[in-house]
């Protein structure tokens, strides 16, 4: 399974969509690791879990674009 893995990431296409990664998933991670303090649930269930990162995600893009707005 990670011969495999490392086969596909071997590739050019992956690269270039494992590089577009960081930009779009982890830095929103990190910014909702410190600014949001989700490091871990408080709720139990993938439904529950799937709600708070929603909202999170949410809030996330509001913040975002209301800085973006009032420049």
């Amino acid at each position: 399974m990670i011969i495999a893995w490392r086969e596909r990431m071997a590739t050019p296409e992956a690269k270039e969509l494992y590089r577009a990664r960081a930009g779009l998933c982890e830095l929103t991670n990190a910014h909702q690791k410190s600014h949001h303090g989700i490091t871990e649930f408080l709720v139990k269930g993938i439904e529950k879990v799937t709600c708070v990162v929603l909202m999170s995600a949410i809030a996330s893009n509001l913040t975002q674009h209301a800085a973006h707005w009032l420049r």
